[in-house]
């Protein structure tokens, strides 16, 4: 059985069929999915949590999906975003037991994003900052891609 390490299952691309999309990877052989958790700004990082929620209560309907579970960070492009409100967000996702890793974080100088040449020096996953709080024992997913 295969693992999916890092998917966007809360995007918006996958509302129409999200489902039939976890069916496919569960007939290819993909028995559980990491959803990162960064949504489009920091503050939606939540939203691969609700769709944990929402398509791990499925198996009890008869539906056979992947098991799901998500990370909670802030992708690297919003970075400049993280407050005390958006570390205590972290904080409080990382608590909840489908939440088994802290990120995505990381360094993401692709040039084909021009906000991450404003971004740069403040998307540092050892920033005081930024990145998973310090104390937190689960796994980093990180960001790391150039030119």
């Amino acid at each position: 059985m295969l693992i999916d390490s890092h998917a966007h299952l809360d995007s918006e691309r996958y509302s129409g069929d999200r489902e039939a999309m976890l069916r496919r990877a569960l007939e290819a052989g993909v028995g559980t999915v990491l959803a990162i958790g960064i949504g489009e700004q920091a503050s939606g990082m939540d939203g691969a949590l609700k769709v944990c929620r929402q398509f791990n209560g499925l198996p009890e309907s008869g539906v056979r999906l992947p098991k799901l579970y998500a990370s909670a960070g802030v992708y690297p492009h919003n970075a400049p975003e993280i407050d005390d409100a958006i570390l205590a967000q972290i904080e409080s996702l990382l608590a909840e037991p489908e939440v088994i890793a802290c990120g995505e974080i990381g360094l993401d100088y692709y040039t084909r994003a021009p906000i991450t040449r404003s971004a740069r020096g403040t998307d540092s996953p050892v920033g005081s900052r930024r990145g998973a709080p310090a104390a937190h024992p689960d796994p980093l997913p990180t960001q790391g891609r150039s030119d």
